[in-house]
């Protein structure tokens, strides 16, 4: 009983007592009552049933491995979030001006939160509905049109995803029983790409690869597309490259209104991502990122209605400066309930008025001021990364890939003198990769999910039905 934090035990044992308005510890109990006093048998089985439970609870809540000292400092300094939904308020600058016209006000930092914005259909019309998870429930074949030039080629991103980086299918089909025979639910995830209309041939390859394997799925653009998911969510500056964080902004404040009850978890990237769904959810299921949503300490029960906000993604510094953290938008971010919330509800509006492209920058930059969270430190136990802002290719021999200009800038933003390559350039659950063509795409989904025959650490071939033959190409 002495080893419970004292904490707990003077709540169970003496919270009802009517002297004790502020609960005495543990230590003055046994100290000084415990010698004299003798405690009723019943009241004591009580106590003892009690503590029982909570002992059973706190070792269910206690994580097997403590979060790092880096990830430690930074949850502790993070304000916890109610993640029970809140209406978008409407502004009273954002209404219609009637008659006498009004000057506005200049926006300070106390002027925080981020303006509704519902999409539009193919038409046009404004208040458009969209069933984000049709294309998990109806997910497309994948097509290899030439068979050959996607399995014959032994390059370098052959070599990374045939001896490293993998699909952990273990560990999916072990959560999925879990799921199905303890009722333990797994996490819902929300993918979203952004894009604009001359790029939407992009997208096929992504509903056609990753992106059914996402709890939900849509795309952000200018011109609304449902036989591929893309909806027309406008924003409030011209559609060029240097007002994407404008596109974004309107993005998430379409996902928050319309999706944050029907989500744990959501990624948002642009349209040359490449997402390993299953890593992804296995990693955001995982101790290390459960114990940042319950504040750094405890694991979760599941029914907690405060939260910690959390964003997840590949830590850079913008031009080498500790103070500019950032989760580089490459691979995309991922966001859960309490990040969502604070970025929608919370955000500065002298943040949300900037004209930029660095739509990550901002979004990082936002969470700091409103609830004083900064990157996680996203590396696995080996201190290789989870997501990547480049190609396989490229992270496996950058020297001979990118420019020295590539290389210096690279290296500049992580504050490394030296950048991993080889195997040690990717965590084995990787989990997003960035500038990814279609062709390439198609290309890592094939290997990656045996479809060449082949799948790395597998205990058997992993050959999809009716594709038994592409053992003979090996």
């Amino acid at each position: 009983m002495l080893d419970m934090p004292s904490e707990i035990l003077s709540q169970i044992i003496f919270r009802d007592s009517p002297d004790n308005k502020s609960c005495r510890s543990s230590d003055w109990y046994f100290k000084y009552v415990n010698q004299s006093t003798s405690i009723d048998d019943d009241l004591m089985s009580e106590n003892e049933e009690k503590i029982s439970q909570r002992n059973h609870l706190l070792q269910q809540m206690t994580p097997r491995v403590p979060l790092n000292g880096m990830n430690k400092q930074i949850v502790s300094k993070v304000k916890p979030m109610n993640i029970t939904y809140e209406e978008i308020p409407v502004k009273v600058s954002e209404k219609p001006l009637k008659r006498k016209r009004r000057k506005r006000k200049r926006s300070t930092s106390d002027d925080v939160g981020m303006r509704r914005v519902d999409a539009k259909d193919e038409h046009g019309n404004t208040n458009y509905l969209y069933d984000v998870t049709s294309l998990r429930r109806t997910p497309l074949d994948f097509v290899m049109v030439d068979r050959n030039a996607v399995c014959s080629i032994r390059d370098e991103t052959w070599k990374l995803f045939t001896q490293k980086v993998t699909i952990d299918f273990a560990g999916h089909e072990a959560a999925e029983r879990k799921a199905a025979t303890e009722g333990k639910l797994r996490a819902k995830i929300l993918c979203i790409v952004y894009t604009i209309e001359p790029y939407h041939d992009r997208i096929p390859p992504i509903r056609e690869t990753w992106g059914s394997k996402c709890d939900g799925f849509f795309v952000g653009s200018n011109q609304t597309d449902p036989l591929l998911d893309i909806l027309n969510i406008p924003h409030k500056n011209e559609e060029t490259y240097g007002t994407i964080w404008s596109k974004v902004q309107a993005i998430w404040s379409n996902v928050y209104h319309h999706h944050y009850d029907d989500f744990d978890w959501f990624h948002i990237g642009g349209d040359d991502l490449y997402v390993l769904v299953e890593n992804l959810r296995l990693y955001l299921e995982s101790e290390s990122v459960q114990l940042l949503e319950n504040g750094g300490q405890y694991l979760p029960i599941g029914n907690e209605l405060q939260q910690f906000p959390v964003a997840l993604g590949l830590k850079l510094f913008e031009n080498g400066k500790y103070s500019d953290q950032y989760n580089t938008g490459g691979p995309g971010y991922t966001l859960n309930k309490a990040a969502l919330k604070a970025l929608v509800l919370k955000s500065p509006k002298y943040l949300l008025h900037a004209i930029t492209s660095g739509e990550d920058v901002m979004v990082s930059q936002s969470l700091k001021q409103s609830v004083a969270l900064l990157p996680y430190d996203t590396r696995d136990e080996l201190d290789q990364p989870r997501y990547h802002h480049f190609r396989p290719d490229s992270l496996y021999n950058m020297h001979d890939s990118e420019s020295p200009y590539t290389m210096d800038w690279y290296k500049t933003f992580l504050r490394q003198p030296e950048i991993k390559e080889g195997l040690n350039c990717c965590s084995s659950k990787s989990v997003a990769f960035h500038y990814i063509s279609s062709n390439l795409m198609k290309r890592m989904h094939a290997i990656l999910y045996g479809y060449c025959g082949y799948s790395y650490l597998s205990e058997k071939m992993l050959i999809p039905k009716g594709l038994d033959e592409l053992k003979n190409d090996l």
